[in-house]
């Protein structure tokens, strides 16, 4: 599967652009040239790093522009800048997320609300 295959999955309504430019807003505009838009030969599973895959799929979410995003531990395989970068992304361009977590983020101070489940508890 392709590059713009992956992330097209199930649409066929984005144009390369589209998915060139939304690749360069999540950091990823380097594999179209490393490896190609339309290219099927490559094995994205194997080639791509954890975080390069987290970021392939915010590609998709932004192309879809979703209402609201349910974020359950997207975070647990990235690395901590990774997982800022698509934060301070999220918050910039005033897409409203949820996100829950099992660690207290670094960049805490950046969320509107923020609530606590404590021994079966929610504590705002």
């Amino acid at each position: 599967m392709s590059l713009y295959q992956n992330i097209r999955i199930n649409r066929e309504d984005y144009s390369d652009s589209e998915v060139t430019s939304v690749l360069q807003k999540v950091g990823l505009g380097y594999l179209v040239d490393r490896i190609g838009l339309h290219n099927a030969e490559v094995n994205l599973d194997e080639s791509l790093s954890g975080g390069e895959k987290a970021r392939i799929c915010l590609a998709r979410l932004l192309l879809r522009k979703y209402q609201l995003l349910l974020l359950d531990e997207f975070s647990s395989a990235i690395d901590e800048d990774t997982t800022m970068m698509i934060r301070k992304l999220l918050i910039n361009d005033n897409i409203p997320f949820v996100e829950i977590a099992h660690r207290v983020p670094k960049d805490i101070d950046l969320y509107n609300k923020r609530y606590t489940l404590e021994s079966g508890r929610l504590i705002h």
